[in-house]
């Protein structure tokens, strides 16, 4: 009969729905327990995320203060070859007038005169060269700062965006 089928029909969408709504209830849990994985990740990656930013600081801080003593150090030195580069000056000078004065007295004077000469002219080139050592040195400590804030700041703003994904995904689930 017309009812016997409409209660059939009836009978069939029930254990459908029953069979849906079972099969809904597993599939929310599922996500219930993957957002809690989801979220335990994030915490965990915050908690890193954290730790490596002060690492990172850290290291600035360790590099800084290194880059600041070089810096002393190479201050220290310029001025201390300022100094000798006077000196040398006026012993230069002083060399001169002696070479002048000795060499009416003797040939072998002005020789040794000439040699004292080459040596200071080779010790002032030592000078030279080891400031511009220092110079390229300081340079080169800048430059490892610089980059190493950059690499920081790029590894912040990247963990960020994926926290921020996480919280998305979380708040969506």
């Amino acid at each position: 009969t017309l009812e016997q089928m409409l209660l059939d029909q009836v009978s069939k969408l029930a254990a459908k729905l029953d069979k849906d709504v079972t099969s809904l209830v597993g599939i929310n849990e599922q996500i219930t327990e993957e957002n809690s994985n989801v979220h335990a990740q994030a915490s965990e990656i915050d908690r890193c995320t954290l730790q490596l930013q002060e690492q990172a600081s850290e290291q600035v801080r360790a590099w800084g203060v290194a880059a600041a003593s070089v810096q002393a150090n190479v201050r220290d030195m310029l001025a201390v070859n300022g100094g000798l580069a006077d000196e040398v000056e006026g012993v230069s000078q002083t060399v001169v007038e002696a070479s002048s004065a000795l060499e009416t007295q003797t040939a072998a004077w002005g020789e040794s005169n000439k040699v004292v000469e080459e040596a200071l002219v080779e010790s002032i080139a030592k000078n030279e060269k080891t400031a511009s050592d220092v110079v390229v040195m300081q340079a080169a400590v800048d430059e490892s700062a610089t980059m190493l804030q950059a690499e920081t700041d790029q590894w912040r703003d990247s963990n960020h965006d994926v926290i921020e994904k996480l919280n998305g995904i979380v708040v969506e689930n």
